[in-house]
């Protein structure tokens, strides 16, 4: 018995002493622990405006920048000039282009307030536009000056998948004058921009025309027209591109092409006309602007095809990476982030309140 009661006692002892080291090594790890100073992490402050905040930015961008856009409707160009002007737009569906017998037929647009759009007379692969313009407007007859924030077209097809033959011509050009449109191929190789589209591919699906504007003098107040006016006269481009619409092999004597237009305006009332009570000076001026507009147009070209939600998602887009790229981002540093901060509110406020 005493051989074993050692043993036990033995045993014993050996499990205290290593339930004491172990306590031992845990309190030292605890001192340790608390010794220890805490790494410190690093943070990058980060220059503009976050994405949340840009979003903003982005919309007054497309206001300047997308005709076909809820925003655009009432926007007005940021200037200097402090002319005190309403904010307008102006969407109709056009009657469409009536082909011939040989299932041709074009028509010309314009970025007039009064004289909108040409009817053109097709011989061969030549259309004639000696007629007046056709007037879509109301307000020309309020407005003493006038000049375009935005414009463009949408395209469809109103023919049936059966009888939906030919093709669709769009031509963009730049002129000095209409005098030079009077008789233009509508096959023209000589255009800006070209655009060829089977009209079958425009069932169900829009087709939309981004006219460019030409510099500044697409920004300059024009004459308001009180009459219409024929191509061949010193009607002038108004600073934008000028746009043909044709068809060729389409079905004889019909409309299977729906066109419609989307106009915005700035326009200065007549003195006593009771549209100047709500006018009201621009907005400031900024390259900022200029810069964020001419880049988003490039980007998106003259043409877009697809829908209506999918033309806005694809100029916000444009705008977003635009501006972010270019102003919002930690690379920009200060400077970046204020002019990101002006273009904000001089973009945001070129929209008129309804």
């Amino acid at each position: 018995m005493a051989p074993r009661l050692r043993g036990v006692k033995v045993f014993r002892t050996l499990k205290e002493q290593s339930v004491r080291e172990m306590s031992k090594s845990k309190k030292q790890t605890k001192k340790q622990s608390k010794k220890a100073k805490p790494q410190k992490v690093m943070k990058i402050k980060s220059f503009g405006p976050d994405p949340s905040s840009l979003m903003g930015w982005v919309m007054g961008t497309c206001s300047v920048t997308n005709p076909f856009c809820p925003e655009a409707k009432g926007a007005r160009w940021p200037d200097n000039s402090f002319t005190r002007s309403v904010g307008w737009g102006y969407q109709n569906q056009m009657t469409g282009i009536t082909t011939n017998v040989s299932g041709t037929g074009a028509v010309m647009f314009t970025a007039s307030l009064f004289n909108t759009y040409y009817g053109g007379v097709v011989t061969g692969t030549t259309s004639a536009y000696g007629g007046s313009g056709n007037p879509g407007v109301t307000p020309a007859m309020v407005a003493s000056r006038y000049r375009v924030t935005t414009w463009g077209l949408r395209l469809n097809s109103t023919a049936s998948a059966m009888t939906a033959t030919g093709v669709v011509t769009v031509r963009l050009f730049s002129p000095q004058t209409m005098a030079s449109l009077t008789s233009v191929d509508i096959m023209a190789t000589t255009a800006d921009a070209s655009y060829d589209i089977p009209l079958s591919r425009l069932i169900g699906k829009d087709a939309f025309v981004f006219p460019m504007p030409l510099g500044t003098n697409a920004r300059l107040w024009e004459s308001s027209e009180t009459a219409s006016a024929a191509m061949g006269s010193t009607v002038s481009t108004h600073g934008w591109q000028t746009v043909q619409v044709a068809l060729s092999g389409a079905p004889a004597s019909s409309v299977p092409l729906n066109i419609y237009m989307y106009y915005n305006f700035e326009i200065v009332p007549v003195d006593g006309d009771g549209a100047n009570v709500f006018s009201r000076a621009p907005p400031m001026s900024s390259p900022v602007v200029r810069e964020a507009n001419a880049g988003v147009l490039e980007r998106i070209g003259n043409f877009v095809e697809g829908t209506a939600e999918k033309v806005d998602k694809l100029v916000q887009t444009k705008a977003f990476k635009y501006l972010a790229g270019a102003f919002g981002t930690a690379a920009a540093g200060p400077q970046g982030g204020q002019q990101a901060f002006m273009l904000a509110n001089v973009a945001h406020n070129s929209r008129t309140v309804d």
